[in-house]
């Protein structure tokens, strides 16, 4: 498991909580994109290792299979019921 450094898009930054399991940069910015870069080879390796679990952990409870496939049975469920 690893940290993330992602765009601060719609999509992207749903998954990471700054300073939690990594970082977010701004779009179309290389500065940015480099602060964020230095800053996460700056940590401690333990401080990197506890980032990526935080990034499992976190995926694993909002993004799982299970969860996704419920979200979509549950709209097909409305859908189908508003037909009815």
């Amino acid at each position: 498991s690893l940290p993330l450094i992602a765009t601060n898009v719609p999509g992207c930054k749903d998954v990471v909580v700054e300073d939690w399991n990594g970082y977010l940069c701004e779009p179309k910015s290389a500065a940015d994109l480099f602060l964020k870069m230095n800053k996460m080879m700056t940590l401690s390796k333990e401080a990197i290792q506890n980032m990526g679990l935080n990034s499992r952990m976190f995926v694993e409870q909002n993004f799982s299979d299970k969860i996704i496939f419920n979200h979509y049975f549950c709209l097909i469920e409305q859908v189908l019921a508003k037909k009815q």
